[in-house]
């Protein structure tokens, strides 16, 4: 269900929570960003065979998986790739598959992840030794083989899983405000909010705002 929180009688401004979103609410619009009441989920993990298997249930997954995932590893995800059809091989089409690599590259997005390296297990249109992408994000699922696990790994696989909570902050102006969600890595704007002056109400319009704020 859907449960309404207000933070004050007088303030216009609801938090709402819906399963794993978090809601803010400022004059019938509403504002959201993921929040953390779904933890990276572990699908099965053997470290002596040096394999790990998971599903991405938020942005700070993203955050944690491109700390531990290092060049070297074999990580196994969803991929798309163009490939040549037709019998003289004259047309193009994308297809997506399971793709393994040798991970080469890895670059770090807000809500997504992009591991660039070798395709090591060859399937048809992907031949062995060509370069692949794959381009995670909430929800899909990724398998990561390394040689050995490093003890710093584990203690952020550990971590991911734990519950932990996102800071609301707001920063104030003298008509101007921001409300973000502080992340793990950055922040997330969820609401601005910008007040009105009224030449000698002006000092008496300063207080409502911040109250409405506060």
């Amino acid at each position: 269900g859907i449960v309404e929180y207000k933070i004050k009688p007088q303030i216009k401004t609801k938090v709402k929570y819906n399963n794993s979103c978090l809601f803010l609410k400022h004059k019938n619009n509403y504002k959201h960003a993921r929040s953390h009441f779904f933890f990276m989920k572990i699908i099965s993990k053997n470290i002596k065979e040096g394999y790990v298997n998971l599903i991405i249930n938020n942005d700070e997954d993203i955050w944690y998986l491109s700390q531990i995932v290092s060049k070297g590893d074999i990580v196994s995800g969803k991929a798309t790739r163009k490939i040549k059809v037709g019998h003289n091989q004259d047309k193009t089409t994308k297809r997506t598959f399971n793709a393994n690599i040798i991970a080469e590259d890895i670059d770090y997005g807000v809500s997504s992840l992009k591991i660039n390296g070798k395709i090591n297990q060859e399937v048809e249109g992907a031949p062995l030794g060509s370069y692949q992408s794959i381009t995670l994000n909430l929800g899909d699922n990724l398998k990561i083989i390394k040689e050995s696990w490093r003890k710093l790994d584990l203690e952020k696989l550990e971590e991911a899983q734990k519950e932990h909570f996102d800071f609301l902050i707001s920063v104030i102006d003298r008509d101007e405000a921001t409300i973000a969600i502080l992340k793990k890595q950055g922040y997330n704007v969820l609401l601005n909010l910008k007040g009105e002056r009224k030449g000698k109400q002006f000092e008496g319009e300063i207080k409502e705002f911040f109250k409405e704020v506060i």
